[in-house]
């Protein structure tokens, strides 16, 4: 269960889209390896639109995938004396699963000496592949001023719609239809043991869900915010980059 210091506001958990693109049903660091893709390709469209912060700000690293069809999919940091001083995105081709990247900042001024945490959504865990982040929140210490926990929300792409059995409760849906956009509101618990979510033992406060600002975008890259003076520099916040993703 993540830990919960004060009320949740349900209003502030509720998120997604039911995304209708086409006459069709659409469906670490760097790997490729050869599989099956998809079916029904996707694409991303327009410039990266920025998200509100979770946490605070500070100075801006960029991290973001690469061309048309790499979208975001999890996120992880390691720290030297107690300060968050890396981070990390993977991202997924939107064709194939098996195509994976990540980008990665260190602002550690040396070898980071803690374990990693690390929320993504994993291909063979309980929403299967083709999932990507469309909202991200950040736990930080008693002072607010170093992250310490991530969780993210995401949407899934589906092949063919979801027969209406399959709990889709903490993930948002792309699929094929009538061209029209057409949000469904769902609740999020921060207790909700599918929602992915890492954080250390001093993570004392959940801060605000940064999230895509508009209906069936999803997470293409990270604006980090780290703190000034010298290294190591702890990450003090996160904003995410977001593009639509359609049908070509």
């Amino acid at each position: 269960m993540i830990r919960q210091e004060a009320p949740v506001n349900i209003h502030q958990l509720m998120f997604s889209a039911t995304l209708f693109i086409g006459f069709a049903m659409v469906g670490g660091f760097s790997q490729q390896v050869d599989a099956e893709p998809y079916e029904w390709e996707m694409m991303l469209q327009g410039a990266p639109v920025e998200s509100k912060i979770s946490g605070s700000s500070g100075t801006r690293r960029t991290l973001e995938g690469e061309g048309n069809d790499y979208a975001m999919y999890g996120i992880s940091s390691q720290e030297r004396k107690d300060h968050p001083c890396t981070i990390w995105i993977g991202t997924e081709s939107l064709h194939d699963k098996e195509k994976k990247r990540g980008e990665n900042k260190n602002l550690c001024g040396g070898t980071p000496t803690s374990r990693t945490i690390k929320a993504e959504y994993r291909d063979h865990m309980e929403h299967g592949p083709r999932v990507f982040a469309n909202a991200i929140r950040v736990c930080t210490n008693k002072k607010g001023t170093r992250v310490k926990g991530f969780q993210l929300r995401g949407l899934k792409i589906y092949e063919m719609p979801p027969p209406p059995s399959e709990p889709v409760s903490s993930v948002g849906i792309l699929t094929a239809g009538s061209m029209a956009i057409e949000p469904e509101p769902r609740e999020e618990y921060v207790n909700d043991s599918e929602t992915p979510a890492d954080f250390r033992n001093n993570c004392k406060e959940w801060k605000k869900w940064a999230e895509c600002p508009n209906p069936g975008q999803i997470a293409t890259g990270l604006i980090a915010h780290f703190e000034a003076g010298k290294e190591p520099r702890s990450l003090t916040g996160v904003a995410l980059l977001c593009r639509h993703v359609s049908r070509p």
